[in-house]
């Protein structure tokens, strides 16, 4: 189901290809996130276990030279099913004074969730829980410190220790040279993550997902691939980006196409680089000549879920045929029809320019050079790219808006998290992500950026850290990732 390789921060931090990740890393502002978010970790096994508050065990202060090593060294992890059962097994190289650590730290771990003590077996030991009927055990083995946990005989745990006996590691990792990488069942990931979205999990195919984390020295690559049992049934058909739309030098922008039958035929966005609030979109559509239909008879339907979740309200775009949303801070969302083809819309009807245009500080490619990287691929399915560091501004500020908009509460300004942010988004180059068909059932993507995230994604991992049930739910209670947060 999952097979993760980590180097380890200690091997990074002496590899010439994470020279400005690292750089990143050891600043004071993301060592403070590194610590709020391990302390995070620390508690919630026991708010999962007990839905105890972060304070009432202080047994979880053993948990943290554990994670601490995880952190730091070699990991291997891995989950498998048998039968039915799942079994899994987590590998962490380390020396024998943090070894002997293992063995006490995760027995009093253990025996404070689970009510009972671990029995001393071979060089380690073993614990089976009657509360929740799951089998743990922990052994060392060569360099390794081995720990296994399953409901029912744990074939894997032995597997891997006589694995590590043979051939001194815990499996057999096919990339080379990188930081991070990783194989896992789709399915069960969208399970496991507990995605609140009941149509989304029976439709989410039983396909995998590799990835590789590597970098060059300048930037972190990402490369990945996800490998479906049937074909995807895409229809690439040639970009018809609507160009005579963009008024001015951009930031960011977007495109993908062949969704399939019931989204749009190609969908684009862009931002302006002299208005940081405007995001443009449009979609090429043979259905757009519809849309006039549609959007009157959805305005009440909207509207209604308005009036009870959120603020402002829908309405037709005078002597158009498209769709407002109005009377919110400083942004009013609008769609319309502007062919039988085409569907446009932003986020601001009418801006007016800035005049602090963000400093060209990373070399920033002409709206022609994108359009021509379009054009070069015939099995490109979607490109983004992104000056990350002007967009992580503009996605805070329209977070915020679009929070306050459903009625949601607000990132505060003082999280470890949106400090991080603040401080190094003169840091943030640019971001390049491609997605390319190489086969009718394979999706292969590749990602060039300072730190494997762009600004949206930014924005949302910082929202997640600040749950208070982390690593469930959100802050603002937007994440679709286990149940909302308490605030």
């Amino acid at each position: 189901m999952l097979r993760v390789h980590w180097v380890g921060k200690q091997t990074l931090g002496t590899a010439a290809s994470a020279y400005s990740f690292m750089r990143l890393w050891n600043l004071p502002e993301t060592k403070q996130v590194e610590a709020q978010l391990l302390g995070k970790l620390c508690n919630a096994p026991w708010q999962r276990a007990a839905n105890e508050p972060p304070a009432a065990n202080n047994a979880s202060a053993a948990l943290q030279p554990l994670l601490d090593d995880i952190l730091n060294e070699e990991t291997c992890l891995e989950v498998r099913e048998s039968n039915g059962a799942q079994q899994l097994v987590l590998a962490v190289r380390v020396n024998n004074t943090s070894a002997t650590r293992w063995m006490v730290n995760l027995a009093d771990v253990l025996s404070s969730l689970e009510g009972t003590f671990p029995t001393k077996r071979g060089p380690g030991w073993f614990l089976n829980s009657a509360r929740t009927k799951t089998a743990y055990e922990l052994e060392r083995a060569g360099a390794w410190i081995v720990v296994g946990a399953a409901k029912g005989t744990n074939g894997l745990f032995q597997e891997i220790v006589a694995r590590i006996g043979r051939e001194q590691s815990p499996f057999t990792v096919t990339a080379t040279n990188h930081w991070l990488a990783a194989d896992v069942d789709l399915r069960w990931l969208g399970t496991t993550a507990n995605i609140q979205h009941s149509t989304f999990n029976a439709q989410l195919p039983k396909g995998r997902m590799s990835l590789v984390v590597s970098g060059d020295g300048a930037n972190t690559v990402t490369t990945g691939e996800l490998v479906f049992p049937e074909p995807l049934q895409m229809n690439l058909a040639p970009w018809k980006f609507p160009k005579a739309q963009v008024q001015g030098p951009v930031v960011e922008f977007g495109a993908i196409r062949g969704l399939g039958p019931w989204l749009p035929d190609q969908v684009f966005t862009w931002a302006d680089a002299r208005t940081p609030l405007q995001m443009h979109f449009a979609a090429v559509d043979g259905r757009a000549n519809e849309f006039a239909k549609l959007a009157e008879a959805f305005l009440p339907k909207g509207n209604a879920w308005l009036a009870n979740h959120g603020l402002g309200t829908l309405a037709k775009t005078p002597g158009t045929s498209g769709i407002i949303w109005k009377d919110l801070p400083m942004i009013a969302p609008h769609l319309t029809a502007t062919s039988d083809s085409l569907l446009t819309g932003g986020l601001v009807p009418n801006p007016e320019p800035g005049t602090n245009a963000p400093v060209d500080i990373y070399p920033r490619p002409t709206l022609d050079e994108l359009l021509a990287t379009l054009a070069s691929k015939t099995n490109l399915v979607a490109y983004q790219w992104e000056t990350t560091g002007a967009r992580a501004e503009s996605m805070h500020f329209l977070g915020q808006i679009l929070r306050v908009s459903t009625r949601h509460p607000q990132m505060p300004a003082g999280t470890a998290s949106s400090v991080w942010l603040q401080n190094v988004r003169q840091r943030l180059g640019n971001c390049t992500t491609l997605v390319t068909l190489t086969a009718p059932n394979r999706l292969a993507f590749e990602r060039t950026s300072t730190t494997g995230f762009n600004a949206v994604e930014l924005h949302l991992i910082a929202d997640w850290m600040e749950s208070p049930l982390f690593p469930r739910g959100s802050y603002t209670g937007l994440s679709p990732i286990g149940p909302a947060s308490a605030k």
